[in-house]
């Protein structure tokens, strides 16, 4: 479920609020888990501020907003103002709810984002939230903290709380579900800085059916988000722990943090390939497989060898092939028709030039291995998992041009690009949604092309 809602607190209340948290601090005092760098007001314990009196006629404006015209006033915290300072960050926890029952609700609003950090995170899925934002959190329900702040800014949260019945927290649930979750689909394939695709994903995942499993801990790698899950545990096994995953982990985040965070956040299993030759590789995606037995996992075949950069771009790609997946492109893996009509009004027998198999050099075993053009959904699939390879290419020639597979594996793909996006524009007959999916892909076409000359 995606948390964020759209409702919207006054300006005027919001900056009154920041001018409090800055200068009446006799009224805050400081959480016992910050260390110091945590602080709050509990509002409903100053009633003879006006401030107070007027922040709970909003909470009542704003809980109806969301369907809530009856709840009991939460009454260990009530609304409070909460300001964490540099390093500060909300410990890992849950809320009692109340003794009837009732699910302890909270209504929060970030009225001052720091300069880095201060994102919630619910469940361990962090979520992007702008200034001006805000979002609900079932605190009795959901695991829920924040990352840490940085910068010479402060992060100040107004946050609502209330006692609500789970029938009516159900109604909030389903309402919520039903809002359109995308708003920019130019910006949910390429790598965003304010993390929005991530966050897209992340509920698309969960409204797939997408759970959260407890994997062994000796398995768990790069910063303990993604399980290395070997094919065969006997016989694998020792080979994929004694994986130089440091290394590994050290490379990605210095040569393309922003793609590097991309794999940690939305890939759930990685099972390397060990190959007999050095020249061999491979990957793909798997999903709901005996291999995994885990459903509705986003798991990726990649193979292991000595080069760091090809087994970051063989999982990026299969990455890239999962968010079309998310999105309706296909069905599965290797499935990528039929597709939703919501992108492509294509019908499967209308085939578009295909990055990789109209070239006889890139000629794919599915289709025969000779060149043919594809469905555009196919089409689709093969330009935007291989834009994202030559992009990540381009990241690691910038630390060391004397790579030679990066050089030649981004000037294949590169050098076909332009012939292979205007076959798409020229053969797609795409819907409001689908331009927009395209825009995005053009600015992202574009983004590579000017790293890639500078080199």
């Amino acid at each position: 479920m995606n948390p964020k809602m759209n409702v919207k607190l006054p300006d005027s209340l919001s900056t009154r609020i920041v001018e409090f948290a800055n200068t009446e601090i006799s009224y805050f005092q400081t959480n016992g888990y910050g260390e110091g760098k945590r602080r709050f007001c509990a509002l409903n314990s100053f009633p003879e501020l006006q401030l107070a009196q007027e922040v709970k006629e909003f909470a009542k404006h704003a809980y109806k907003q969301i369907g809530v015209s009856d709840f009991i006033e939460e009454h260990l915290y009530g609304n409070f103002i909460g300001v964490n300072l540099d390093g500060g960050n909300v410990h890992p926890h849950t809320d009692p709810r109340h003794d009837n029952g009732y699910y302890h609700i909270r209504l929060n609003f970030l009225i001052q984002k720091p300069l880095t950090g201060g994102n919630p995170i619910i469940d361990d899925i962090e979520y992007s939230i702008n200034e001006g934002d805000s979002w609900i959190n079932y605190a009795s329900e959901w695991w829920h903290a924040s990352t840490p702040v940085s910068g010479g800014r402060n992060r100040v949260v107004l946050s609502l709380g209330a006692y609500i019945h789970p029938d009516v927290v159900a109604t909030i649930t389903e309402r919520i579900n039903n809002i359109e979750l995308v708003h920019d689909y130019s910006r949910v394939l390429q790598p965003q800085e304010d993390l929005y695709d991530i966050t897209v994903m992340r509920e698309l995942k969960l409204r797939n059916g997408w759970q959260k499993h407890t994997f062994p801990k000796q398995l768990l790698k790069f910063d303990n988000k993604i399980c290395v899950l070997p094919q065969n545990s006997q016989t694998e096994l020792p080979k994929v722990l004694n994986v130089n995953y440091n290394l590994l982990e050290n490379t990605w985040k210095t040569v393309w943090p922003l793609g590097y965070t991309n794999i940690i956040e939305l890939v759930d299993i990685i099972t390397p390939n060990f190959p007999q030759n050095s020249e061999e590789n491979f990957s793909g995606h798997v999903h709901n497989t005996g291999m995994y037995g885990y459903p509705n996992v986003w798991g990726i075949l990649s193979t292991f060898g000595d080069n760091p950069s090809v087994i970051f771009t063989n999982i990026f790609h299969e990455l890239m092939h999962w968010k079309l997946l998310a999105l309706g492109f296909g069905t599965g893996p290797n499935k990528f028709f039929p597709t939703t009509k919501e992108f492509i009004l294509n019908d499967e027998s209308e085939l578009c030039w295909s990055i990789v198999n109209s070239y006889a050099d890139t000629a794919q075993s599915a289709v025969g291995n000779k060149p043919t053009d594809r469905p555009v959904s196919a089409a689709l699939h093969a330009y935007v998992s291989f834009l994202g390879v030559a992009y990540s290419y381009v990241q690691f020639l910038k630390l060391d041009p004397t790579n030679k597979v990066a050089r030649q594996r981004t000037y294949q793909w590169g050098s076909r690009f332009g012939k292979s996006f205007n076959e798409l524009l020229k053969i797609g007959k795409f819907t409001d949604k689908g331009q927009q999916l395209m825009t995005g892909l053009g600015m992202w076409t574009s983004d590579f092309y000017k790293e890639y000359t500078k080199l």
